[in-house]
């Protein structure tokens, strides 16, 4: 199986800085975005690649930091028996020196995105849907060590598997259990 090629991030990155000192999105396809991330498509004209941007890292070290962190959540929601959709992150450094984090995935099908399944379909209460995502929540948090965003919008619905595709808030506490991994 051949290798997805990730876009030229530093590319990508220039493309954001365009847009947000422009304060417009033209050259720029936004995929979705939450209350962290934004979800780029590119190339913004026919995207082929889903990029999830955090807010930058002052530094390398606190970018692989955030990395470590993600990576040891996708190893738990693996191990829960969590389905995932396939994601890789990726770094680049801007001028200033800090560093840019990208979540790097296929493009979704918006059909299959939770908040559309369950818009579309009848209340109930034990929709399919709503009862994996539970069951996939029972699995994995862990009070006081291990938190997971369940919104209906992070994931997608083929009518059998519930699939998890938004890791850019990875909620793993520290040892106390007072703060996140990572410094926010």
């Amino acid at each position: 199986m051949s290798e997805v090629q990730v876009p030229d991030l530093a590319v990508v990155e220039s493309t954001v800085a365009a847009a947000i000192a422009s304060r417009s999105t033209d050259g720029v396809r936004l995929l979705g975005f939450g209350e962290i991330s934004i979800v780029l498509g590119w190339p913004a004209d026919e995207p082929e690649h889903a990029l999830k941007r955090v807010p930058p890292f002052r530094d390398a070290a606190a970018a692989a930091q955030y990395i470590d962190v993600c990576e040891q959540l996708f190893a738990i929601l693996h191990a829960a028996g969590v389905p995932l959709l396939s994601t890789t992150l990726h770094t680049t450094a801007r001028a200033d020196g800090s560093v840019v984090v990208y979540h790097h995935q296929p493009v979704a099908d918006t059909t299959q995105l939770g908040v559309n399944i369950l818009r579309d379909a009848e209340p109930d209460p034990d929709h399919p849907l709503l009862a994996a995502i539970v069951g996939h929540a029972q699995a994995v948090v862990e009070p006081g060590r291990v938190g997971f965003d369940v919104q209906a919008a992070n994931w997608l619905w083929d009518g059998t598997e519930a699939r998890q595709l938004d890791f850019s808030s990875p909620f793993l506490l520290n040892d106390t259990g007072d703060d996140l991994r990572f410094d926010t």
